[in-house]
């Protein structure tokens, strides 16, 4: 039973790291790629292209938002059988 009990911390835990991982690897694709969004935006920062830069940017947010989604609805069909579980995280 030490599993059911620590699996919303271990679902918070994933949307926490999740959150960090994309952030680096907007950090790392910055510093040093050589293909990629962040490359993309890397080109598109010296040649002052904004509307390629914001773009990037929208996608980046929205695949961060897709895979908190992805976890949310995860914990969503993971939790049902908490009584105090409301659906939201």
């Amino acid at each position: 039973m030490i599993l059911p009990s620590a699996l919303p911390g271990a679902l918070v835990g994933l949307r926490y790291a999740l959150s960090t991982a994309w952030l680096a690897l907007v950090f790392a694709e910055q510093i040093n790629a050589d293909a990629g969004l962040g490359y993309l935006m890397s080109n598109a920062q010296q040649y002052f292209r904004t509307d390629v830069i914001v773009l990037c940017l929208v996608v980046y947010a929205l695949l961060g938002l897709a895979c908190d989604f992805a976890v949310r609805i995860l914990s969503r069909r993971l939790l049902t059988w908490r009584a105090n579980f409301e659906g939201e995280a």
